[in-house]
């Protein structure tokens, strides 16, 4: 199911993307920090970058060790593989009301939020625990228009303007995700120095067979 899902999405995109955002940190939008929505489970999406020329250019986002990645395997886990458990190697997201999480099975599900240093980041399984001062909401999703359209994910909270993909090393992968905040600073990404991020937009397409795994880990 996994190279079938995204070779679809890349030849969507290579007939309908046309732009990238650039990478500078965009002027402040409010602070969206407050409470989780009550239903972050509304509808599920997987999310592919795309930035022209750039080494992030149509490639998965994916969920490992509860951060958001572009370059890295989807990390997820089943209690009882034989109990029917979903395949757990493609990340879905899901978002309504503001607020975003990932598509599972587990009970209480895995919000998605944003670390005071800006990282996207999720919670554990069966846990609503993440850091003061992280912000839960001011996530976007607009479907794509007819059969099989390109929709949007988004993120407008904290002073963001969208997202950033940051190396652990320059220039290559793996990259760990990012909101676009203005204050961005060296010492919290991966590789020290926020020059080696590349902003990207965050395009979806509609996953449309269930969750996505039991839990991602």
């Amino acid at each position: 199911m996994k190279n079938s899902v995204f070779a679809t999405i890349a030849a969507l995109l290579s007939l309908s993307v046309s732009s990238v955002h650039g990478d500078s940190h965009g002027e402040p939008h409010g602070d969206s920090h407050g409470e989780p929505p009550s239903d972050s489970q509304g509808n599920s999406f997987v999310v592919t970058s795309s930035r022209s020329g750039s080494p992030i250019h149509l490639q998965p986002v994916t969920a490992s060790d509860t951060s958001l990645w572009i370059g890295k395997e989807t990390s997820s886990y089943c209690p009882n593989p034989g109990a029917g458990c979903p395949a757990g190697n493609v990340t879905v997201l899901a978002s309504s009301g503001g607020g975003a999480s990932l598509s599972v099975l587990a009970p209480g599900g895995q919000l998605i939020y944003v670390c005071p240093t800006g990282a996207l980041r999720y919670t554990a399984p069966h846990s609503a625990s993440y850091p003061p001062g992280s912000t839960v909401t001011g996530f976007s999703y607009t479907p794509g228009s007819g059969a099989g359209g390109l929709g949007r994910f988004g993120f407008e909270g904290a002073g963001a303007t969208g997202f950033i993909a940051c190396p652990v090393t320059a220039g290559t992968a793996p990259w760990k995700l990012y909101a676009n905040v203005k204050d961005l600073k060296d010492a919290d990404v991966p590789s020290g120095k926020t020059a080696d991020c590349l902003g990207f937009d965050a395009l979806t397409t509609p996953f449309q067979q269930g969750a996505g795994a039991w839990q991602y880990t």
